[in-house]
């Protein structure tokens, strides 16, 4: 056995942290770094110290010794190996803060990176990188009971929502069959010598009250009422069962009125209530809340279903000072490129909206600019003068003495062109793999601007890593142009760069992936996927050179709005 025992203790021989690798009890540990302690002389740099017992390995931690208990036949060189990697763990783990505070605030980390350096009393071939990578692995056992969990949370909210329409339905079923339905599930009341008939639960509620206040002496207390002291009026009870009909129906209101048998009469609209439900319902010990009117769906202020509103029309930067003529020119970029260079299809679909806020600007017309080749292909609105704009290049109605619709967005020209030239992209990326034959990988990624006309912002590089069910390997950087981000869940790193223009038309990261030969294989880092926007379209000769009035063909001041994103741009 060649290490006992790795212990962080203090100068004046106090253990602050201890991982022993054999059985040996706390005291024994305790008596071993106090004598320690005692043997230690100030102003000196020992490597060990040799007891009758044990041999002590240490190395001072600013206030503190990073302490091996070893026997005394181990390799000397080999446990100074091993203390000096300790000593590396610990101020890796607090962050360069070497004190007792936070040695015990990190001591679980700590102890299971002790037990990756030695197994059984002897050292593991393992480096610090591969002890930070093993630390930060995430239990897949845990990631599944998490979604386990999630499902759960997700099927009882789902659950509940169900029984909550449900119970909604059926309530409004109720509701519906109580008012217009009076003989249906009817109940019939015997008040002060008359017969009513109540429908649904009106009648049940009501026919309880009465047994409970003692069957016809109900209708003093509900038609005779009481004095203003509160002690029992001296009304006699109302006999005539017309003057009872009338005040009955009074107290019932609208939702509980009785109807006369034999009148087959449907509802009545626009009738306003004698009573309402609310006030009505102590009469006949009822809750107010059981008669509650069911809550109204959700309505968009926009006049669109929330599940059918398209988010993707709304602008990323909204123009604040728009125009009475505004327009929007509005491009989805597609790219399928080879990682060894060409284009398999290069798509870009665009459409030109146009929004009229004032009435007085709704006859206009508009000279547009495109492009005059094969690959540009346009389609015109049904309304817009086809002929004109093939003619002249001017988007206008096809009847001039109609107007453009105030306050919508109208779509006046759609088109589309495909390429497989790399010079009419917006952007390429090279990615190159490069294996090292010893379980590492140098990845060198480059981006270049194509298009000098186009300010990208938020450009994003996706690049996958390669993983294996044990090992998540970290990549180290060594030169990155903008920012990046280790996704370890999804396995990808992620370049970004807030800008690329013509001043930094290009651009490089580089990094290195160790872990072990299957990081070696070039396709685990493809596809890469590209996202970024722009307030400039594709093609530079494409956009709206004037609008102006259909009457006088005198120039209108209009805004413009442009942007541009992509959609699946990705280099396989």
């Amino acid at each position: 056995m060649a290490v006992l025992a790795a212990t962080v203790a203090a100068r004046n021989g106090k253990v602050i942290l201890s991982r022993q690798f054999i059985e040996m009890s706390r005291s024994r540990v305790e008596g071993l770094i106090s004598s320690f302690s005692k043997m230690t002389s100030t102003g000196r740099q020992h490597t060990t110290i040799d007891t009758d017992e044990v041999r002590f390995v240490y190395q001072p931690l600013d206030d503190l010794y990073m302490v091996l208990i070893t026997s005394k036949r181990s390799n000397i060189l080999s446990d100074i190996d091993a203390l000096h990697l300790f000593a590396r763990v610990v101020e890796d783990f607090c962050r360069g803060s070497l004190t007792e505070k936070e040695i015990s605030k990190n001591a679980f980390d700590i102890l299971g990176a002790f037990d990756e350096i030695i197994s059984l009393g002897y050292r593991e071939n393992v480096n610090l990188p591969q002890i930070r990578t093993i630390s930060e692995m995430e239990s897949a056992e845990e990631r599944i009971q998490e979604m386990i969990a999630k499902n759960k949370e997700l099927e009882a909210k789902e659950e509940s929502k169900r029984k909550m329409k449900q119970l909604e339905m059926q309530k409004r079923e109720m509701m519906r069959t109580g008012s217009m339905s009076p003989d249906r599930g009817a109940t019939s009341i015997s008040v002060g010598g008359m017969s009513v008939n109540l429908p649904g639960f009106m009648g049940a509620a009501a026919a309880a009250a009465v047994s409970s206040l003692g069957g016809s002496n109900f209708a003093t207390n509900l038609i005779g009422g009481r004095s203003p002291s509160g002690s029992p009026a001296t009304y006699q009870p109302i006999t005539d069962p017309q003057m009872m009909s009338m005040q009955a129906n009074a107290a019932m209101g609208a939702y509980g009125r009785p109807t006369p048998q034999g009148r087959g009469k449907g509802m009545q609209l626009g009738r306003k209530p004698d009573m309402g439900m609310e006030e009505a319902a102590p009469l006949v010990g009822v809750t107010p809340a059981a008669y509650a009117a069911p809550q109204q769906p959700y309505q968009s202020t926009s006049g669109i279903p929330p599940s059918s509103m398209d988010m993707s029309n709304l602008p990323t930067s909204p123009i604040t000072d728009q125009k009475p003529v505004h327009v929007v020119l509005a491009e989805n970029v597609k790219l399928k490129a080879n990682r060894d260079g060409g284009i398999e299809k290069l798509e870009v679909r665009g459409e030109c909206m146009v929004r009229i806020s004032s009435e007085d600007a709704g006859r206009v017309k508009f000279q547009m600019k495109t492009p005059q080749d094969q690959e540009f292909q346009c389609k015109t609105h049904p309304n817009v003068d086809r002929g004109t704009f093939t003619s002249s290049g001017v988007v206008t109605l096809r009847d001039a003495s109609r107007s453009f619709p105030v306050n919508q967005s109208l779509g006046v020209l759609k088109w589309r062109w495909v390429s497989t030239e790399e010079s009419n992209a917006p952007l390429m990326v090279n990615c190159w793999p490069n294996p090292t034959g010893s379980g590492s990988v140098d990845v060198n990624v480059e981006y270049e601007l194509q298009q000098s006309h186009m300010e990208l912002k938020n450009l994003t590089i996706s690049i996958p890593l390669p993983q294996s069910p044990a090992l998540r390997p970290v990549p180290t950087i060594s030169a990155v142009d903008g920012h990046y981000k280790h996704d370890i869940s999804r396995g990808v790193l992620i370049w970004t760069v807030p800008l690329v223009d013509s001043s930094n038309s290009t651009g490089q990261l580089d990094f290195t992936l160790g872990g072990g030969p299957f990081t070696e294989d070039p396709n685990a880092y493809f596809p890469v996927s590209v996202s970024f926007s722009s307030r400039n379209l594709c093609r530079q000769n494409l956009g709206v050179l004037a609008v102006m009035d259909v009457a006088t063909s005198g120039p209108v001041d209009f805004s413009q709005e442009v942007r541009c994103e992509t959609e699946n741009y990705e280099f396989v």
